[in-house]
């Protein structure tokens, strides 16, 4: 009996053994496989799916600019198409990743007077409209393992152009602080042919007759200036209520700015650079220009540019990442714009007015264009005349007898506004 036992001891740890040891064992290393392999699965499509998110954004970001861009050069559809393939070059040579498209041809959508705009209403006189509709076609990497190869994703974006009665405004101060009491200040009289816009104050120094304004005078906080002064399109206090867009966008687009603000010195020399339309001219550093003549074309400074001797700059637009400053009277002999009726940019970043990015310290000059400065003030030091639009965070005038008219064709007498609606 006891070798019954024991033999029946033995038969019992052995089945024991077989039980943990036998076919099951199989069974939960296929179960654990299989769920290394789901994880794998689920860990790969949430890698994937981070590069989808990224590039859906990507391509709404491209499709807001282009749109943007397109709709600035509206009536004329052949140039929004074309300025729709150089924001998507711009954007793509910015970013290596992803590649995003855009077929002027079919991915454009035009809409004109009395269309009616998904997600705006009908158009109104003086309105154009267009949608763009940006791609990205790439591959998948780890979803591969779920079947998953082809990666697309698409975004649209709507952007319409307003264009309204008045004039071109011939001087605008972005600056919308409520302290500062003069972001377009005038001292000692002048004429200005054209709109006088401040997003804050606006301050004029001397008696009311020493001004002659021939267009309509808009601030927001303040107006320093004698009652009598009289511009012939009147004075109008911006309010919510009245001017729903305050503070009102720079009426310049790209490639010279962009209305979301994100947008600099280094987003236009990436977008003229390599042209083969036009006559590029870089410079890597700052630059003392005396008694000079520019060759026609774009000419980019990264730096600044310092202009004395009579330089001439005719059928030049000057581009700067820093300050520009003429000194001495006669200092520019000639000033004429050769792209897009821009003379002078500058990306200079400086909110106080005794640091201007565009100074201008004499009397006598001949010029024509527009005066761009997003990130500064501009400073005149010195009354002198000029033909053309300055624009720029604060326009100051020190001295007398300044002459302001806004465009070198006269009859440029709209605002342009341009804004996403979807």
């Amino acid at each position: 009996m006891e070798t019954t036992g024991r033999t029946n001891r033995w038969r019992l740890s052995h089945l024991k053994i077989m039980w943990l040891h036998g076919p099951r064992s199989g069974i939960v290393m296929v179960t654990a496989a299989l769920s290394l392999v789901a994880l794998l699965g689920v860990a790969a499509l949430t890698i994937d799916l981070g590069r989808l998110a990224v590039a859906t954004q990507r391509a709404q970001d491209v499709a807001d600019a282009a749109a943007l861009g397109a709709a600035y050069q509206l009536p004329n559809q052949n140039e929004a198409k074309t300025r729709l393939s150089d924001v998507v070059a711009a954007n793509n040579a910015a970013n290596s990743w992803p590649t995003v498209s855009i077929a002027p041809n079919s991915d454009a959508i035009f809409y004109v007077l009395d269309r009616d705009v998904p997600n705006y209403g009908k158009l109104q006189n003086g309105q154009h409209a267009i949608t763009v509709t940006a791609h990205v076609n790439d591959q998948y990497t780890f979803a591969r393992i779920a079947g998953l190869t082809d990666m697309h994703t698409q975004r649209s974006a709507t952007a319409v152009r307003s264009e309204g009665g008045g004039q071109w405004p011939a001087i605008f101060a972005y600056s919308e602080v409520e302290s500062n009491k003069g972001d377009v200040e005038m001292g000692g009289g002048g004429r200005v042919d054209g709109d006088i816009h401040s997003n804050g104050g606006v301050e004029l120094s001397g008696a009311g007759k020493n001004f002659t304004i021939n267009g309509q005078l808009r601030y927001r906080w303040f107006l320093d200036a004698n009652p009598s002064l009289a511009p012939t399109g009147g004075i109008l206090h911006i309010t919510p209520e009245n001017w729903p867009t305050w503070p009102d966008p720079y009426p310049i687009g790209l490639p010279w700015w962009s209305p979301s603000g994100a947008w600099g010195f280094g987003d236009v020399r990436q977008h003229f650079v390599g042209s083969t339309d036009l006559n590029v001219f870089v410079y890597d550093k700052s630059q003392d220009w005396d008694g000079k003549t520019l060759s026609p074309g774009i000419h980019i400074v990264d730096g600044d540019v310092t202009i004395k001797g009579g330089v001439v700059m005719d059928n030049v637009t000057l581009v700067v990442s820093g300050k520009i400053v003429t000194n001495g009277s006669g200092a520019v002999e000639k000033i004429t714009p050769y792209v897009d009726g821009m003379s002078m940019v500058s990306y200079h970043a400086s909110t106080a007015s005794n640091k201007p990015a565009i100074e201008f310290n004499g009397a006598s000059m001949d010029s024509k264009g527009t005066i761009f400065a997003p990130n500064g003030p501009i400073t005149y030091n010195g009354g002198s005349g000029y033909q053309g639009s300055l624009i720029g965070y604060k326009v100051t005038f020190n001295g007398n007898g300044h002459a302001i008219s806004p465009t070198m064709d006269t009859e440029i007498n709209s605002t342009v506004s341009v804004r996403l609606v979807y």
